[in-house]
């Protein structure tokens, strides 16, 4: 990819998600609810990916929201 000469970014932005900040207790509390902690990170990369799209489509989603019929029984919590 060639950088454009004499042409100045408007915006630069930096990926500092689990750089600065520890994402482990998210796990424990996924176990705390019976969840396995295991799927914290998918959770976690789910969001971040879905929260990408939606800002690059220009959309807003408003929170808290329920998941979509088609996820229910995704995951099984067991106790």
């Amino acid at each position: 990819m060639e950088a454009a000469v004499g042409v100045k970014a408007s915006v630069i932005a930096f990926d500092v998600n689990e750089t600065l900040s520890d994402m482990s207790p998210i796990g424990v509390c996924f176990g705390e609810v019976g969840a396995p902690e295991y799927l914290a990170k998918a959770w976690f990369a789910s969001l971040l990916r879905d929260g990408f799209a939606l800002a690059a489509a220009g959309g807003r989603q408003h929170s808290p929201r329920s998941p979509p019929k088609h996820y229910a029984g995704s995951f099984t919590l067991s106790h």
